[in-house]
Formats: C-alpha cells, sequence, structure tokens
C-alpha cells in the first residue's frame, strides 16, 4: 500500500489529465480551491498495478486504487475506487469505477447483505455472537472490497499485481472504523489462504460467514482485545 496526491492542475494542463502524482511525503500542503470552493485534489492509496486502454489505442500502465477526501469533514474516508492512467510523463487521468460510500450502502447494505440467507444467518448471529457490531463490520468490509474490485474490473483494464489483504484491511480500518489490528483481520477472514475466492465474491456463501464467525468468536476466547 503507498499513499500520494492527486495535485490538481488544469491550469498547466487543461485536458483529460489534470492530476499530478505526488508521494504523500512530498506533499506541499497546498490544495486547489475551484470557483465554487470546492477541493479538487485527492488523497490516493494505491493497491496494485496493470495496463489499460481507457480513451486509448495502445495499452497503458495504470494504478489502481482508492482515492480519499482531503477536506476535513470527509475525515480522510473514501471517496471513489478506480485507477489512474498516465497520459503524458507526470500527467494522469483518473477513472473511477465506484463511489465507495454508495457501494456500501446500496451494492453491500440493500443488496449483498438482504439476500434472504444472508440476512437469516447475520439475523441468527446479532442474537447469540459477542461483539456482533464488529463483526458485522469485517463482513461489510469484504461485500464492499468485493464490489469494488468487480467494478473495476468491468473497465478495460488488465491486472497485473494487487494487494488483497491490504485492500480489504484499508476499508475496514478506514471506512467502517473497525477496531481489529492486521493480523487478527487477516486471520479471522482467512484471507491469506482465499483471498481470490473472497475478491470473486465468496462472502456471498452463507458457510463462509459461519467460518468468519467461528473464528471472530475464538479470536474473543483467545482474549485477543478488541481496542
Amino acid at each position: 500500500m503507498e499513499e500520494y496526491i492527486l495535485k490538481y492542475m488544469v491550469k498547466d494542463h487543461p485536458c483529460c489529465a489534470p492530476f499530478k502524482l505526488v508521494p504523500i511525503k512530498n506533499w506541499d500542503r497546498l490544495i486547489y480551491l475551484d470557483s465554487l470552493g470546492e477541493i479538487r485534489d485527492k488523497g490516493f492509496i494505491k493497491f496494485g498495478e496493470g495496463t489499460s486502454t481507457w480513451h486509448s489505442t495502445s495499452e497503458r500502465k495504470a494504478l489502481i486504487g482508492v482515492t480519499y477526501y482531503l477536506h476535513e469533514c470527509g475525515n480522510g474516508k473514501s471517496e471513489y475506487a478506480g485507477f489512474i492512467i498516465e497520459r503524458e510523463p507526470e500527467f494522469y487521468e483518473f477513472v473511477d469505477c465506484s463511489v465507495v460510500g454508495a457501494a456500501l450502502q446500496f451494492s453491500v447494505r440493500k443488496e449483498i447483505l438482504t439476500i434472504y440467507k444472508i440476512r437469516k444467518t447475520l439475523k441468527e448471529l446479532k442474537e447469540k455472537l459477542p461483539y456482533y457490531d464488529e463483526f458485522k463490520k469485517i463482513i461489510e468490509s469484504l461485500a464492499l472490497g468485493y464490489v469494488l474490485y468487480r467494478d473495476i474490473t468491468l473497465k478495460p483494464l488488465k491486472i497485473t499485481s494487487f494487494n488483497y489483504k491490504d485492500f480489504f484491511y484499508y476499508l475496514y480500518k478506514n471506512d467502517l472504523e473497525g477496531r481489529l489490528k492486521q493480523e487478527t483481520y487477516t486471520k479471522i477472514t482467512n484471507l491469506d489462504e482465499e483471498a481470490d475466492k473472497i475478491k470473486d465474491g465468496k462472502i456471498k456463501d452463507v458457510n463462509y460467514i459461519l467460518d468468519i464467525a467461528k473464528r471472530f468468536e475464538d479470536t474473543l476466547k483467545a482474549k485477543i482485545t478488541i481496542k
């Protein structure tokens, strides 16, 4: 996982590639405000790489990740999941594939988690599982990661590398405000062994949800602190 700032450079390059990629450590902390007072710069967390023919007849290098808000009200929450393409040296186009907040509210909470078998299973677990709210954050993060990754792959993009472990955990920690450490989260979700199946939607398998519940409960019995 690498963190950058996408600096809005439209005055210098007013085409389809208005962003300059700046490592977070080199950011000058200055922001671009448009005529409506909106911040056009974005934070960018890189999780993978690939190539894309988006708006091009040739393949170009693409960096895949999630942008986040820089204004105080956003509080670092994710904005879009997508990828950036270098159009010219130092100038990038951002391709947004999903609005993260909308995907969580609608694709996850109003679609996937309302599937009858899943809804029934979660209702039963809520009645008996300690720290159920924390458990549900794990489930939602896996469903959200699946939806976002799926939407990214619908674009003309060939993914050559992707850090699933960091991606799912980032969503859990940053957007769902989960409290478990990454090592514990990875063990409960079995990401080390089943990342490929999880990113393809294994969260829709009730048996997998029950397996997570069992490992979550075992974690509590081992007295691993949920801070």
